[in-house]
């Protein structure tokens, strides 16, 4: 996975005009009204449209996404968002190609099963300016040790270019920031006492300037403007493709074929 240039989406064209994965999409469209084809057509329908600002929370097993979708919603209160888990993902990607951003939460210290790797991945695989990866639960790490730990962990899983060391590198530039809730306490500056003694999650000391920095700019990531970007819009034509060479129905090979010709120009 390549270092990306800071979290805001790059400058992409506002509008891609009609071209092969539109016409993709839209021939599918058809067949699947005329065959009845009942998953393709609901991909189809779940596919945000142009400047759609909702997001997809993609999260690990046992995480409460609550908080997370509470702080996302109260920044931009136009980013509904929807919830899907890891493991749905790895089953059906649909979810994850049909938002315009999705945000793929993950526990500090937590070991990812296959299965999550799975459905991460196909986050990862979307444009890399469409997603950002969100480590929930900073109140685990006590130490630097631990911190180097969790990030080790998250590097060797998802992160990491294949055949490329650990070797203490800034996860911010992959897209990988920390988030805490703004109402969590810092440790050792808390302004209510009693809430530690009430055993609210805290943020470690050492680690609030890095969790205030990776929230700004979640908070970039958060407010820029979504584009239609031209990669996402062609695996979902490929991803709808795949859905309808699954279905049942003889006559549609031809017409498939022909679309999907497009999509190799």
């Amino acid at each position: 996975m390549a270092a990306r240039v800071g979290l805001p989406v790059p400058d992409q064209p506002a509008v891609v005009p009609a071209d092969s994965a539109a016409a993709v999409l839209g021939g599918i469209r058809v067949l699947a009204a005329e065959r009845d084809w009942a998953p393709v057509s609901a991909f189809l329908d779940a596919l945000a449209p142009l400047g759609d600002r909702a997001i997809l929370i993609a999260a690990a097993p046992g995480l409460d996404p609550a908080p997370l979708a509470a702080w996302l919603s109260a920044v931009d209160w136009r980013a509904h968002c929807h919830l899907a888990s890891l493991t749905q993902l790895a089953e059906d990607p649909g979810p994850g190609l049909a938002a315009n951003r999705v945000v793929l939460a993950l526990k500090c210290g937590d070991l990812l099963m296959p299965s999550s790797v799975a459905g991460a991945s196909t986050v990862l695989a979307r444009p890399s300016c469409s997603y950002v990866v969100l480590l929930v639960g900073v109140e685990v790490i006590d130490t630097p040790a631990d911190l180097a730990v969790v990030e080790r962990a998250i590097w060797q899983a998802l992160l990491g270019p294949d055949g490329e060391d650990w070797a203490s590198q800034d996860l911010s530039a992959y897209g990988c920031l920390m988030w805490a809730d703004p109402a969590d306490p810092v440790d050792g500056d808390l302004a209510d006492p009693a809430a530690q003694a009430d055993g609210d999650a805290a943020v470690p000391g050492f680690l609030a300037e890095r969790v205030a920095r990776d929230r700004a700019l979640a908070l970039d990531w958060l407010l820029a403007e979504v584009r239609l970007l031209p990669p996402l819009q062609r695996a979902r034509a490929v991803h709808a493709l795949d859905l309808a060479r699954g279905q049942p129905g003889a006559g549609a090979a031809a017409r498939l074929a022909e679309l999907g010709g497009l999509l190799a120009t």
